[in-house]
């Protein structure tokens, strides 16, 4: 029984180890993000590229989960899914905590977005670097 749970915590460990090229490609900034950052002038802006940028990496975590659902056992998969839940909560607390050194001002926008990004980010990576050890 004991094995069963070491053999794939090894190997989500060494995919995290050896793979990292795959999961930084899932959780790279997008091109279209840098050019858009690059000609923003205010903060508006800037908040609007952040928010443009975090739904590409949402749509490419919901791409994530859904290969993760095809390979997994149901119940390997409702560990994830609970994860899931659990960050969202934890996403959507760290974007308020992120805005209050801004608080009111446009700025907040923009820490927070770009909180809400990050952590979008590093999901994908996770579940990125998941699905290759599950694929291995």
């Amino acid at each position: 029984m004991r094995n069963s749970v070491v053999a794939p915590a090894a190997l989500f460990a060494a995919a995290l180890a050896v793979q990292p090229a795959l999961a930084a490609e899932d959780a790279a900034y997008s091109p279209e993000y840098g050019q858009c950052m690059d000609q923003a002038t205010s903060p508006v802006d800037m908040a609007r590229c952040v928010d443009e940028e975090h739904q590409r990496q949402d749509k490419r975590l919901n791409e994530i989960y859904a290969q993760l659902r095809k390979i997994m056992e149901p119940a390997q998969f409702d560990l994830v899914k609970q994860g899931q839940r659990a960050f969202i909560k934890q996403k959507e607390l760290d974007a308020k905590i992120c805005a209050l050194p801004n608080e009111g001002g446009t700025q907040a926008a923009v820490d927070s977005a770009s909180c809400v990004l990050e952590a979008t980010r590093a999901r994908v990576r996770f579940l990125g670097a998941l699905r290759d050890a599950l694929s291995l």
